[in-house]
């Protein structure tokens, strides 16, 4: 089982040591090199960075990367922590996958539900076409989505790991 964990970012940052930490540097179409691989060769979509954010590098990573029986994606530097708040190892990572499909960051609990507090930090437009286009095109979920933006249960931070099968559906 081998696992690559891209941490998507476009600043320069202190890469962890152990070799499954991945930096990807996210919308470099047109910007300054960092040093990293950057999200712009290949089948990419690099230049719309400033609309989809780290997702460019998902999308890379998607479309470009084979070599790898799981992966997953830390967002602009944050990481998974064991219990002691060290990094999460290949090793760790590969016990949790004998038991679990997806490995997600912990839930955030707000005191406002998830819409509000997306309405604070972001334009609340893009949430509602979101909402609409979920509505149209897939009705059968659209009342999971009107759950998720109610409630006040949050997994910050874009995180995940999972099997390249999962991570490509």
């Amino acid at each position: 089982m081998s696992v690559k964990i891209f941490v998507m970012t476009h600043k320069a940052f202190e890469v962890p040591k152990d070799s499954i930490y991945i930096p990807l540097h996210v919308g470099r179409e047109g910007k300054e090199d960092l040093g990293y691989i950057g999200d712009h060769t290949g089948d990419t979509i690099s230049e719309k960075n400033c609309y989809y954010s780290e997702l460019t590098g998902l999308y890379w990573v998607a479309n470009n990367v084979t070599d790898a029986d799981y992966f997953g994606l830390c967002h602009y530097r944050r990481f998974f922590l064991d219990n002691e708040n060290s990094l999460l190892s290949e090793t760790a990572y590969e016990e949790i996958l004998k038991t679990h499909d997806v490995i997600v960051a912990k839930a955030v609990y707000h005191l406002k539900s998830y819409f509000e507090v997306y309405k604070e930090a972001h334009n609340i437009y893009d949430l509602q076409v979101t909402g609409e286009v979920l509505r149209q095109l897939y009705p059968d979920i659209y009342p999971v989505f009107e759950e998720v933006v109610a409630g006040k249960k949050v997994y910050s931070g874009n995180m995940f790991v999972t099997s390249r099968k999962l991570f490509c559906e």
